[in-house]
């Protein structure tokens, strides 16, 4: 037998049922609003990170003085280039040799080493690029280390990887083996959004030693005859 239901429960029935349909409704019709009014404020919130990201980026570029940039870039670009420079390199090589008053009796460039674009593996982000290349060389001693030491702060920047000298007094003959560096420059732009990399210390005391270094100018290697080696620098 169903028993019946009280009628003061059956009174509760009726606004409880319509307190739930109530909110059945606003679930069904106005949740996908309020879901949207949550997202466009976690987006508001995002474009304001932004915005003030964006700002302090512009005050920090306001900030920058254009001539500073601009001497800074090129003293840099000059000691180590964008690109691979050997006709600037071997330049920096005959003037030196040629104001020591040494002998540049040849020069050897490695195959695939002159185009920055060659078929070689390509070099990881920020890596430095080598031009090798071989030289010999001949006159004295004096003159040969004075060779050796301005070559170490000529422009643009070169190692010496290997020296054989030969000695045939009073002349001495010098086989070096030389890496000129060079940096690619960035082929794409970072975010909008992404904060500026300041220089570090360590940076702007390597570029305090490359400004003590003054690259030679070209009237300070004055035109002159003096020897050049054999008619083709290329052939030994």
């Amino acid at each position: 037998m169903i028993k019946r239901i009280p009628d003061k429960v059956r009174i509760l029935l009726i606004p409880l049922a319509i307190i739930l349909a109530i909110i059945f409704v606003s679930i069904l019709f106005l949740g996908p609003q309020i879901s949207g009014i949550l997202a466009g404020q976690k987006e508001v919130s995002l474009q304001k990170a932004k915005l003030a990201q964006l700002t302090a980026k512009a005050a920090f570029l306001e900030g920058l003085q254009e001539s500073e940039l601009e001497i800074k870039t090129k003293t840099v670009l000059a000691f180590l280039p964008a690109e691979k420079d050997l006709p600037r390199v071997l330049t920096t090589i005959r003037n030196l040799a040629g104001y020591n008053g040494l002998e540049l009796q040849g020069v050897q460039v490695g195959p695939g080493n002159i185009s920055t674009d060659s078929a070689s593996p390509k070099p990881e982000k920020n890596a430095l690029e080598l031009l090798q290349l071989k030289i010999v060389i001949g006159g004295d001693w004096a003159q040969l280390k004075n060779f050796l030491s301005q070559l170490e702060e000529a422009s643009p920047l070169m190692r010496i990887v290997k020296a054989n000298i030969s000695s045939f007094p009073p002349a001495v003959e010098a086989t070096l083996v030389l890496d000129s560096f060079s940096l690619p420059l960035p082929t794409t732009l970072g975010a909008s959004e992404t904060p500026l990399v300041a220089i570090s210390p360590q940076e702007e005391e390597v570029y305090r030693q490359l400004v003590k270094i003054v690259p030679p100018t070209p009237e300070f290697f004055q035109p002159s005859s003096f020897p050049s080696g054999r008619e083709n620098p290329f052939i030994f």
